[in-house]
């Protein structure tokens, strides 16, 4: 009768198992972003790039996300042109505002011949000492929150 491995060589198989897929699911996402270069290029042809230090542009193997911030509001040309270009090659799908952090996120979805799709997240970020935009207390809400301690004997 085969010996049955112990806990510990168990919980050390599971982890290569573990890593394995991981190796295999980034392997995955590679392929895919390389098939799909000619996609991304389409879009990112279409977005301005956020100037050294105010944004970024990250992707992932079905999506881009843009970061803008240091905006003086969202009537910011290279917002515009930005938003402009994906409404062009795409369809905007939501508009989410994060007033707290004088934020509003545009959502995209660029579809392709082929039935795939990117999506698209542009964030933008204003300056808390913009002119042409503001926070404006509109209410109070208030949550109650479990508070623990840790009791032991």
């Amino acid at each position: 009768m085969a010996k049955k491995p112990s806990n510990i060589v168990t919980v050390i198989n599971r982890g290569i198992a573990n890593l394995k897929a991981s190796k295999r699911d980034i392997a995955n996402d590679i392929r895919v972003m390389q098939e799909s270069r000619k996609k991304f290029h389409h879009v990112l042809n279409h977005i301005v790039t956020p100037a050294e230090g105010s944004g970024s542009i990250s992707i992932s193997p079905n999506a881009v996300h843009v970061t803008y911030r240091d905006l003086s509001g969202f009537k910011d040309l290279r917002l515009e042109t930005t938003l402009e270009g994906l409404t062009f090659i795409g369809e905007s799908t939501r508009t989410r505002d994060w007033a707290e952090y004088m934020n509003r996120d545009y959502h995209f979805t660029v579809p392709f011949a082929d039935g795939s799709r990117i999506y698209v997240t542009v964030g933008a970020y204003v300056d808390d000492d913009s002119k042409t935009c503001r926070k404006v207390k509109v209410g109070e809400e208030y949550r109650v929150v479990d508070k623990f301690e840790l009791v032991c004997d």
